[in-house]
């Protein structure tokens, strides 16, 4: 069976700020799974393309996902954090021309939000609140009618 390629592969990404904040004034859910209904997580999404990479032209193309998690109105979170994760893709040479945009902030958003998910939960399971794990999310909403 041959697996087919992705529509994008990611050249590199890294971490432009990490920012995580216990709650003083948090009131614990003793180790248990946290629910994140009524908390705010924010994501933001742009990016563009690479018009040149060491001075010749490139098909590469960067995301920025900016996330933020923060209290809701009536519901606290654990930790007050910040994070904004940078990727670097090429979209796959047979990937039409009018998809690109869209498959970058889909596919780009979904990737990085995965490897932010995994830093933060890793970052805060050494923190006395013990491990946060952001929800899922779906990037679809980013799609041009």
């Amino acid at each position: 069976m041959s697996i087919p390629l992705p529509p994008l592969s990611l050249c590199n990404y890294f971490f432009r700020e990490i920012s995580i904040k216990p709650r003083e004034d948090y009131e614990g859910n003793n180790g248990d799974m946290f629910d994140f209904s009524g908390v705010l997580v924010t994501c933001n999404v742009s990016g563009g393309k690479n018009e040149t990479v060491s001075g010749k032209n490139s098909e590469e193309h960067f995301v920025i996902l900016e996330i933020e998690v923060s209290d809701g109105e009536e519901r606290q979170a654990p930790y007050s954090i910040t994070c904004t994760a940078i990727g670097i893709f090429k979209p796959h040479p047979d990937l039409e021309k009018e998809k690109v945009e869209d498959v970058m902030a889909i596919q780009g958003a979904t990737t990085l939000y995965a490897s932010a998910r995994e830093m933060l939960m890793t970052s805060t399971s050494r923190m006395g609140y013990g491990p946060f794990i952001l929800p899922t999310m779906s990037f679809h909403r980013l799609k041009k009618d």
